[in-house]
């Protein structure tokens, strides 16, 4: 008998109920997050100047890094927002890299990515990450043809000023013409 068919498997359970509460504890990740994040930030406060780092490794087991992005995903989001209670760590990284007037707008729409829609909570991390990084080079491509239509515009009204004058000149230069046809008449 091989090992194992010696040990009794346990009861398997339904693919139902763990589906269930493997999206129950993938709810919890986002809010932990923050909420680790915001103790981090007290913790911070109450620790004398020099000791933060020494009380990172020691008490938490955190780099400093680590507690860093914890903190500003704390500052940066409310554990209470529905669209980030079901995110990972490294998706909450990645939405720092959006405005926060747009990050839940951002993850209540689907993306399109590699041809297919898929919300944020079904990309890849790679997948959200490209998918942020091609809505910031539009808005930057937007910024940027806004900027150039509104230097275009102020230089067509330039040239419009320039044309003026210059219609302004071309009739005192006729009606100057005409003055000294007259008088050579």
């Amino acid at each position: 008998m091989s090992a194992r068919q010696k040990t009794s498997a346990p009861p398997s359970r339904p693919l139902s109920a763990i589906t269930e509460e493997i999206q129950f504890y993938k709810a919890q990740a986002g809010q932990c997050i923050v909420e680790i994040g915001k103790r981090l930030l007290e913790a911070k406060e109450q620790l004398p100047h020099g000791q933060w780092e020494a009380w990172l490794e020691k008490s938490v087991e955190f780099t400093p890094r680590t507690a860093q992005n914890f903190m500003k995903i704390a500052s940066e989001f409310d554990s209470k927002t529905k669209s980030i209670s079901f995110l990972p760590y490294t998706k909450l990284l990645a939405l720092l890299q959006l405005p926060p007037e747009e990050r839940e707008e951002f993850t209540s729409v689907p993306h399109t990515v590699n041809g297919e829609n898929k919300t944020v909570q079904d990309m890849t991390t790679r997948e959200l990450q490209a998918a942020i990084k091609e809505k910031n080079e539009a808005v930057k491509a937007r910024e940027e043809a806004e900027r150039q239509l509104a230097d275009e515009r102020i230089r067509a009204a330039r040239m419009e000023e320039e044309k003026k004058e210059i219609n302004s000149c071309l009739r005192a230069t006729r009606d100057t013409v005409g003055i000294l046809r007259q008088n050579v008449d």
